[in-house]
């Protein structure tokens, strides 16, 4: 039933083709593994500054808001964004309503990223997490070598929440095939992730490769989603 709200969101999909359907993939293994996605946030939406003429702004949240009406499990989820990106989020809303779904435990919260108080809005950890912020190195604001450990953006985001997911939980990446600075090591996209594996052995990324862009994870090596994929051929 599912692949019917898909079709219709396929109408708009851009460079997040092919998401839908790995988000959908990765709910399901949860839920076989036992643990089921609760937690959900979104990094990242899209502000819009001038009334577009296409359904186009929020692919993936209205990707993860669809699944949401499909898995009850779903107890939180939360966008984030650093720009007043309400009228994109509900916009959304308003799209996934239009479809007959309906819309489960989401807000929004305009915030820095690297300030967001994940504890207090997380307290257990995050089960899903899809970072796709400005990847720039001097947004949102001038973060510079000597206090970014020479890394971009994106690094710092990784670094940041990599920690908060659960033990079957997941870091998902947008642009993980796209340079969006220079190449070289410990910058975006591709650059982030291997500086952050080459610190810290207890994360394995995959990539799931739905389109050019690119679209990965960071999962726990530890963990009973690891050995599923393991035995999926996704690793």
């Amino acid at each position: 039933m599912i692949l019917t709200y898909w079709n219709e969101l396929e109408q708009t999909l851009t460079d997040f083709k092919g998401g839908n359907e790995v988000f959908e993939k990765i709910f399901q293994i949860n839920r076989e593994l036992g643990a089921p996605i609760k937690t959900i946030l979104e990094l990242g939406v899209y502000r819009i500054k001038e009334e577009p003429k296409s359904d186009y702004p929020g692919q993936s949240l209205k990707t993860l808001l669809i699944l949401g009406n499909f898995y009850k499990d779903v107890e939180k989820h939360i966008s984030l964004d650093i720009d007043d990106c309400k009228s994109t989020v509900e916009r959304c809303k308003k799209w996934v309503k239009k479809q007959g779904l309906k819309v489960h435990n989401h807000k929004f919260v305009q915030e820095n990223s690297v300030k967001f108080n994940v504890e207090k809005e997380f307290p257990k950890g995050i089960d899903f997490i899809f970072l796709d912020t400005n990847h720039d190195d001097t947004y949102p604001e001038k973060i510079g070598y000597e206090n970014s450990g020479g890394a971009g953006m994106t690094y710092r985001e990784i670094c940041y929440y990599a920690p908060h997911i659960t033990e079957n939980g997941h870091l998902f990446m947008h642009d993980t095939k796209n340079y969006y600075a220079e190449r070289k090591y410990g910058y975006n996209t591709e650059g982030a992730i291997q500086k952050f594996l080459d610190e810290n052995e207890g994360f394995v990324f995959v990539e799931h490769n739905p389109n050019e862009n690119g679209l990965g994870e960071l999962i726990r090596k530890d963990s009973s989603l690891h050995q599923k994929y393991i035995s999926l051929g996704l690793i």
